[in-house]
């Protein structure tokens, strides 16, 4: 099971250049009039702001970014929204609540979010609100944090260079091995029918060359010896052992091996995210 954490950050408030002090809120405030930031807990705020303690995600979803409560004299006309230094996180788009939010009333900002492996992300935002005489602008920082925890199962599968059987007749197992030429790339399949990337051989000085690209969402298993490479004189021929392979195994994506006119090429793979 992989686990991905975006963190958003907290900070102070300030109104025309004095700050607002208290256990979390907003780094800058304009105001067209005498309006504040809530600190949480404090009742007598205008314009609250509040965030989730801990969001997750199942590899792709709808997460809540930001609760605004309007305190203020007037409805809210127009709202605006900006991630702050995102870059890590694979935020496909952002939702604001509709307008004009009453007095009293409440909108939520939300993101949709996917993710496939792994990361931590530390981000702020920009959000502004206008309406008739007011305006308020906001900005927020990393001084804490608030989760959103990504949880995304891995497949692990097995993957070969295409090319042909080792067993023409469909007996025993559904490996391959390529009849490689000079500068061809040849399909990774994986779990017998999925591309997973492809393998490129080229000639390197005598030896050959082998190059693993893989597809967007695959990754090598975290394995001691995912990449394994047998290399054949003649066509070979029954169910291989993998385990056994002696020309190469090990961890690299692009490796240089003697000359064969055949090869065995096995990877330990894996896919992580929703198909």
């Amino acid at each position: 099971m992989k686990r991905r954490r975006f963190i958003l950050g907290t900070a102070t408030a300030s109104i025309g250049g004095s700050a607002l002090l208290g256990s979390g809120a907003f780094s800058r405030v304009d105001g067209h009039r005498n309006v504040h930031i809530e600190v949480v807990g404090d009742d007598d705020a205008y314009l609250r702001l509040e965030y989730p303690t801990v969001e997750i995600v199942d590899c792709a979803g709808t997460v809540t970014l930001l609760t605004v409560t309007n305190r203020l004299k007037a409805a809210i006309d127009e709202m605006g929204f900006e991630l702050i230094d995102a870059d890590d996180l694979d935020v496909e788009a952002i939702e604001l609540p509709d307008t004009p939010i009453g007095v009293g009333e409440q909108g939520e900002v939300t993101a949709v979010i996917a993710c496939n492996e792994d990361v931590t992300s530390r981000v702020g935002f920009e959000i502004n609100v206008d309406g008739t005489d007011l305006a308020v602008e906001a900005h927020r920082t990393d001084a804490d944090a608030i989760d959103v925890e990504c949880a995304c199962p891995c497949d692990s599968e097995t993957a070969w260079s295409d090319g042909e059987p080792y067993n023409p007749e469909g007996r025993g197992n559904w490996a391959t091995y390529t009849l490689w030429e000079d500068g061809m790339a040849y399909d990774l399949v994986a779990g017998q029918h999925m591309e997973a990337g492809v393998v490129t051989f080229s000639k390197d000085d005598g030896h050959v060359e082998i190059t693993i690209d893989l597809h967007d969402g695959w990754s090598l298993q975290d394995v001691e010896e995912p990449v394994k490479i047998q290399g054949y004189d003649e066509p070979p021929s029954g169910n291989p052992a993998p385990g056994q392979f002696s020309t190469y195994k090990g961890g690299k994506a692009k490796i240089s091996v003697e000359n064969y006119p055949y090869y065995g090429v096995h990877l330990d793979v894996e896919k992580c995210g929703k198909s």
